[in-house]
């Protein structure tokens, strides 16, 4: 399991590091629309690419944070959940219910958006700030402690 933990952490900081790299960086020269005239659409391409890979990436959350909260933080002799040290099942529960979080907001605003039913507009762009800059987050702490994990 120490194999997989690594290539999914690896995926994990790659992809986190390059969402997060293209958010900083997509305003700076997308704001000039197809025809030339400042205040464009705001849309690149890239993100046809990198949203599919986001979808992968709150789903290997949802399902690595999960085994970590379930697994992970047992302190006590029996098991017993409160038994286990308050710290590490706070970070585990922040992983877990984050990536949930993010699972909701996400699909619904990726399916809303391929499909073109986006009713406002506005709305959705404050849902993508959301998702984009909590998701590099999300994935990078996860991706540390799976690289940590032992096998």
């Amino acid at each position: 399991m120490g194999i997989i933990n690594r290539i999914v952490g690896a995926y994990l900081i790659l992809h986190g590091a390059a969402t997060a790299l293209f958010t900083i960086i997509e305003p700076l020269y997308n704001n000039i629309g197809a025809s030339g005239n400042i205040g464009g659409s705001g849309y690149d391409e890239v993100w046809n690419y990198l949203d599919p890979m986001t979808g992968a990436g709150i789903i290997l959350g949802i399902i690595f944070a999960a085994t970590g909260k379930w697994a992970g933080g047992r302190g006590g002799d029996n098991g017993d959940s409160e038994a286990r040290p308050l710290f590490p099942r706070l970070v585990a529960d922040v992983r877990f219910y984050g990536f949930l979080f993010l699972a909701l907001l996400f699909f619904r605003v990726y399916f809303s958006t391929i499909t073109g039913n986006v009713a406002y507009p506005q709305a959705a762009d404050v849902q993508w700030s959301i998702i984009y800059a909590l998701y590099p987050l999300l994935a990078g702490a996860l991706a540390v402690s799976l690289w940590r994990r032992d096998g």
